[in-house]
């Protein structure tokens, strides 16, 4: 977001993931002074995929990498309640061993 604002204080949204800098300018008769301020959103959203239905005991998992939605903004992985998963720290991996009935896999 870029506009220009006279308030010595104002909210501010809409922040792009990783570094942010706004800058305080003054002004008198012609003469100005900045000063930088940097903020660092840190920000980033995980997408575990849809819920699925499947007639095995095994199942794929589906997730965004955080890589890939906002590059180098972070580090997924998965954990489970039921079943056993392959390799936590891929998005998509195998996971196998799954009982019968409803299981619950978290991507962080």
């Amino acid at each position: 977001m870029t506009s220009i604002s006279t308030a010595f204080s104002i909210d501010v949204t809409g922040l792009s993931p990783g570094v942010n800098v706004f800058v305080w300018r003054v002004e008198n008769n012609g003469c100005f002074y900045e000063r930088n301020r940097t903020m660092y959103n840190d920000t980033v959203t995980s997408q575990a995929g849809l819920d699925d239905t499947v007639c095995t005991d095994y199942a794929y998992l589906s997730a965004t990498d955080p890589a890939v939605i906002y590059p180098n903004q972070g580090v997924g992985y998965w954990t489970g309640y039921n079943g056993s998963i392959v390799d936590n720290t891929q998005p998509n991996t195998k996971v196998i061993d799954l009982p019968t009935g409803p299981s619950t896999f978290t991507c962080k």
